[in-house]
């Protein structure tokens, strides 16, 4: 899979886009995360749902070993979602482990080989699910609050994904608790995937009249994605079955601590972006809306 991730929306035009012509949406991009967290394996995916008859697990994700460049359990994870966005051709659900960054060239000398050389070129705590239409979506919602009088520090979004198998949707996970192995060892279905994050330290402002952008990487995150995965490789059948996780996120990434080390020749890091397209309010409105909402989540 190229990565085409981090050119989802044209900030520029949609800031010049009037709300009351367009429809509710968001878009956003995050490279600035990572995650760590456990996998179990079931046979069935009624004990998956149930927590019943554990084959394997849990198991959590390792750190890489004591001898290896990176001594650590988590892995960087990229997200990229849209929904209603103006400026953008489709819709898209994206999350996955950010493999594609390195520091390292290609040994042969030619370029660099993408995800060779950080912590996650493994299928050891590797995810992967990448909708092209987001047509896996179940419901999801996306929201800035805590206006501080000036702009909005937080953004909370919460999706549910149900049967990421479809013609657009191409999923991977971990097979815990084995180690390694080769990519098609890991290939199968998201039968659910639930991502609740709010990224906090933001600064989102009104650059037209309802919309609301903030271009800044988080601060301070928290949050969890959990779901229920069926391996159905072909390649090693001892791998199928039903994996649930239960990953928490971080802001423990590797590449946005090693960006200016990057390898001539790989994919920068790019710093996050975050858009809503709400109904159409005035900014007094939007701020008392704002406020609201977030004193209500907090109740």
């Amino acid at each position: 899979m190229n990565r085409t991730l981090t050119t989802i929306l044209s900030i520029a035009t949609l800031a010049g886009t009037a709300a009351a012509s367009s429809p509710t949406g968001f878009a956003f991009s995050s490279e600035r995360l990572a995650y760590t967290g456990s996998l179990t394996k079931y046979a069935t995916l009624a004990d998956a749902q149930a927590g019943t008859n554990v084959v394997a697990g849990p198991t959590s994700i390792p750190n890489r070993g004591t001898g290896d460049a990176f001594d650590t359990p988590n892995r960087d994870l990229g997200l990229f979602f849209a929904s209603n966005a103006p400026s953008y051709s489709n819709d898209q659900a994206i999350a996955l482990t950010a493999w594609y960054f390195t520091t390292n060239p290609n040994p042969t000398g030619s370029g660099v080989i993408n995800g060779w050389g950080n912590p996650n070129n493994s299928n050891t705590g590797f995810m992967q699910m990448f909708d092209a239409d987001a047509s896996s979506v179940a419901t999801q919602s996306a929201a800035f609050s805590n206006f501080n009088g000036t702009e909005y520090t937080d953004f909370t979004f919460n999706s549910s994904i149900t049967n990421a198998l479809g013609a657009d949707e191409f999923s991977r996970l971990w097979p815990a608790p084995t180690i390694g192995g080769a990519a098609n060892i890991s290939g199968g279905d998201f039968l659910s995937l639930d991502i609740n994050i709010v990224f906090s330290g933001l600064n989102g402002t009104e650059v037209a009249p309802g919309i609301i952008e903030a271009n800044v990487d988080p601060t301070s995150v928290s949050g969890t994605i959990t779901g229920i995965f069926q391996n159905t490789s072909t390649a090693d059948p001892s791998q199928n079955g039903f994996y649930t996780i239960d990953y928490t996120v971080n802001l423990d990434s590797w590449v946005f601590g090693n960006q200016a080390s990057l390898a001539p020749g790989s994919i920068g890091y790019e710093p996050s972006f975050f858009v809503t397209v709400p109904t159409p309010a005035s900014a007094a409105l939007l701020g008392m809306a704002g406020l609201a909402a977030a004193r209500r989540r907090r109740a």
